[in-house]
């Protein structure tokens, strides 16, 4: 932030019997206004400000239409982009005795005259002002992207004191945006306070100067490492911040032309503007257009939904903003020993796991736990799930027979049905009404169809019989009882002849 008003010029760079222009830096770009008045502490004239939302480091505020010979007092209040205020404590000047009329005996009243104005060494970030007078004379340079001039420029040496004024004026503007036309004027003062200020004119900066192969690359949470190099050895200087007003800045004064500059403790999920430039050792300015990064983070988890596919399965799905593996473990709340963990070793941005055998009834709290190829982890809690209850039967249905004599005079019987939901079945028999009752266990894996085969039943023989079936929650299901008469065996012509004989002659074996 914003903390300090500094380099303000005292007496006013420029002072005049009617007007006096003030210059100042700031040691982060700020908008700022001066207040004053011809009393101490109390400022009643209207303020200056510069222009609204015009954030900069180099500033000048222009005074007109003062009193001559009169002392004013002044401050300035500076504020930047993330609104705080800085004020200075407070100054004073007196303004110059009134100017003569041209031609009163020992008045010197003529300004310099300006001549051979030109911009030279313009760059994408810089160019320089030069121009001649015919007096001795201070160097300044109003300027800027709008027709309005809100910055000021000038030759320290040439501007503080009377004895360094020149006839040979040069003053270098920086931090000029690439490729951007800009309107100046030239301003010149003799040791009289006689100003000259020249038509306004204009240039254009070029495209960015001499930086290329600017990189990002964040492989820490939290740090970001900006290289890029330039055809001439420079200083190395990286402006960042939330916006394209940066108010961040890390530097070397280490002249190179392939440069590295790191970044820490950088906010996680976050994107950061970023221009970098550099001066070489003429002091001129470069400076890339803006770009843009975003460091590490730990992995995002984005949708995470759980659907229950049944009274013991659940799967879980989600995203990951990055490549990832994927563990999540699950906790039974109603009992602390029911806990397991599903996960996935494969890195990927689309994850789906089931999670099997799971109490029927019971609320889980399940949690996912991810991790990039760099070993930066991330849980997130799921909100609890809780899996029904099945409590209906299986259904019995589709109950059918079919037999067959066997060579060893039984009946091969064939039992099949079906059943609404996967289960294991029971098949209860018995000969006749009041027979020793028999079970037979038909499968050790649930299923929806079902086939019981016995061999052991008697021919012409009746039989009553029934299934049960029970589901995975232990829901057992009975179908009704059943008749079954099972065949009679069947004579052959040979056997019918012998048991005639042995009916008639009683002799027949």
């Amino acid at each position: 932030p914003l903390e300090k008003i500094q380099n303000i010029s005292d007496p006013p760079h420029i002072l005049t019997d009617q007007k006096a222009v003030i210059t100042f830096t700031t040691d982060q770009i700020a908008s700022c206004m001066l207040e004053y008045g011809n009393q101490s502490q109390t400022y009643t004239e209207i303020p200056v400000a510069e222009k609204k939302d015009s954030f900069q480091k180099d500033h000048s505020l222009h005074l007109s239409g003062l009193i001559f010979n009169t002392q004013y007092f002044y401050r300035i209040l500076c504020q930047d982009n993330l609104d705080t205020v800085v004020e200075s404590k407070e100054f004073t000047f007196q303004t110059k005795l009134k100017q003569v009329d041209s031609g009163s005996e020992g008045a010197e009243t003529t300004p310099p005259t300006l001549s051979s104005i030109q911009v030279k060494e313009i760059t994408g970030e810089s160019a320089v002002v030069s121009w001649e007078t015919d007096e001795v004379a201070n160097s300044l340079v109003q300027y800027g992207s709008t027709e309005e001039m809100e910055n000021l420029a000038g030759d320290s040496t040439s501007s503080r004191e009377l004895i360094n004024y020149t006839t040979s004026h040069s003053v270098i503007l920086r931090g000029l945006i690439p490729s951007t036309k800009y309107f100046y004027s030239v301003l010149s003062s003799d040791t009289s306070g006689n100003i000259s200020t020249s038509p306004q004119q204009e240039f254009t900066t070029l495209s960015p100067s001499s930086i290329s192969s600017i990189r990002a690359t964040s492989k820490q949470i939290g740090q970001t490492t900006i290289t890029w190099n330039t055809s001439t050895p420079t200083t190395s200087i990286v402006e960042y911040g939330s916006t394209q007003a940066y108010g961040q800045i890390r530097k070397s004064e280490d002249l190179t032309q392939n440069h590295e500059i790191i970044l820490n403790n950088l906010s996680q999920n976050a994107t950061y503007h970023f221009r970098v430039k550099g001066e070489d050792k003429q002091g001129n300015l470069f400076a890339s257009s803006d770009s843009t990064f975003e460091p590490k983070s730990p992995p995002q988890i984005r949708e995470a939904n759980i659907e229950v596919l049944s009274d013991k399965e659940v799967q879980i799905s989600f995203f990951t903003d990055t490549l990832t593996d994927a563990l999540i473990t699950y906790q039974n709340q109603d009992n602390e020993e029911d806990q397991k963990s599903q996960g996935n070793p494969s890195l990927t941005q689309t994850h789906s796991l089931t999670l099997k055998d799971l109490t029927p009834g019971a609320t889980y709290q399940a949690t996912i736990q991810t991790r990039d190829d760099s070993g930066n982890e991330t849980t997130q809690d799921l909100p609890p799930f809780t899996l029904q209850k099945d409590t209906n039967p299986p259904e019995i249905g589709h109950v059918r027979t079919d037999s067959a004599l066997s060579q060893n005079g039984k009946v091969q019987m064939i039992f099949a049905w079906e059943t609404d939901e996967p289960s294991l079945c029971t098949l209860i028999y018995k000969e006749g009404r009041e027979g020793e009752e028999k079970t037979l266990n038909i499968n050790s894996v649930s299923s929806k169809n079902h086939v019981a085969v016995l061999t052991t039943f008697k021919p012409g023989t009746m039989y009553s019989y029934q299934v049960t079936a029970k589901d995975a929650s232990d829901n057992i299901g009975k179908s009704k009882e059943y008749i079954t008469l099972t065949p009679q065996v069947r004579e052959n012509v040979i056997e019918l002849i012998l048991k005639n004989f042995r009916d008639i002659f009683g002799w027949v074996k």
